[in-house]
């Protein structure tokens, strides 16, 4: 078995930018994959990765699990002990400020993703779950217009145990890689198609993920992630899901953009699927689906929305994803290229257990997603595009 990391984003071009302000959310803005080292959007983004595995069977209960059996652990790094289930502490931000190379790695660097990459031995049998664990914290370069990750007094605040102040995020000379703690990064996810593995047989296991538009800006508003308690950055939990597949194949993306047809939600938000499959299999047969949420026209705060695929099934060309708990999120009916492509989103309340899409805005607004009904109709009007991961 060989580990790869693969970004879906293949240039800023894909990127979603946001005009316009809002009485409750001030000025967003989803960004891009920079295209230089210094240019606008996002830079770098350095995660600390501790175990990759894949099992056999275990119990799911949101972003944790238990009873995992039939584990194969691709990659480990245990230098550092985890405290993803407390608060960030003064003396655990100098431990990670000082974790460096061979520890943060640059999900966005060619050469970094290359230097994770591991190749392993194990037992033929099927596989059905994949977990990928991280340290709460990440090291981030972004730039929107006058905003820059500056860390220049970096401190955590007292009021808010869970964001990263800063004194000021003026770009002045440029931006500076700032350490953001986001609270949970642990994923797991049931493979769509069980993974077979034959005895002499070689597979590649694909970690796939898509940066390009999952960290926002704001400014006119402090709550986010990293903030000077006027503007901030938005750093979600990032989500990559794992493809097994063949050594002789590839992974190819199928990637819709669906907007919502009715007036609720109309301008709010886009949701960004993507599904994942053997590029050697004609059937296309999902290996996993990621969702992201987009802002839209009216810039809406997105920051605390979600769809959470712990896993999905799968009907013909109809998938439908869910929630740990088992509520229905996003259910997708797959088009082919240029055919318009449909799906409805089942709203949940914020803070709902088990619920599979966050939808309040806080404060509540008037305009918010799921105001005037409990589902969302959306479409991609051109259906999907697809591209091979290498």
């Amino acid at each position: 078995m060989n580990l790869s990391f693969l970004s879906t984003a293949v240039s800023a071009q894909n990127s979603l930018f946001s005009t316009g302000l809002t009485a409750f959310s001030g000025t967003y803005t989803d960004l891009g994959i920079a295209t230089s080292v210094a240019g606008e959007g996002l830079q770098s983004f350095k995660m600390y990765f501790r175990e990759i595995k894949i099992c056999k069977s275990l119990t799911v209960s949101g972003s944790g699990y238990s009873n995992a059996e039939g584990c194969v652990t691709i990659y480990s790094n245990t230098s550092d002990t985890y405290h993803g289930t407390e608060g960030p502490s003064a003396s655990e931000r100098t431990v990670m400020e000082a974790a460096g190379e061979g520890k943060f790695y640059d999900i966005l660097s060619a050469t970094d993703r290359a230097a994770l990459s591991k190749e392993i031995e194990f037992e033929p049998g099927e596989y059905n779950y994949g977990i990928v664990e991280t340290h709460p914290w990440v090291k981030m370069k972004a730039k929107s217009g006058a905003l820059c990750t500056k860390p220049t007094g970096a401190a955590e605040s007292t009021s808010q145990p869970y964001y990263t102040r800063v004194t000021s995020l003026a770009c002045g000379s440029g931006a500076e890689e700032a350490l953001v703690y986001i609270t949970n990064a642990n994923t797991n996810f049931r493979f769509l198609t069980p993974f077979t593995v034959e005895a002499g047989g070689s597979y590649k296991l694909d970690l796939a993920f898509n940066m390009d538009g999952a960290v926002k800006a704001l400014s006119a508003g402090a709550s986010s992630t990293l903030n000077d308690a006027t503007s901030g950055f938005y750093v979600p939990m990032v989500r990559m899901v794992p493809s097994p597949h063949s050594a002789s194949a590839a992974t190819k993306v199928e990637t819709y953009l669906l907007e919502p047809t009715g007036s609720n939600g109309l301008g709010n938000f886009k949701i960004r699927a993507e599904i994942y499959y053997d590029g050697s299999d004609t059937t296309k047969a999902p290996l996993s689906i990621m969702t992201t949420v987009l802002a839209g026209s009216n810039q809406l705060p997105v920051d605390n929305k979600s769809i959470y695929a712990n896993s999905a099934t799968v009907e013909g060309d109809v998938i439908t994803t869910k929630s740990w708990a088992g509520k229905v999120g996003l259910t997708l009916t797959r088009s082919a290229e240029g055919s318009e492509a449909t799906a409805t989103l089942v709203c949940s309340a914020h803070g709902e257990e088990g619920g599979a899409f966050i939808a309040a805005s806080s404060p509540a607004s008037s305009d918010d997603l799921c105001s005037t009904a409990s589902e969302v109709t959306l479409r991609d009007a051109d259906g999907p595009d697809t591209l091979t991961l290498e």
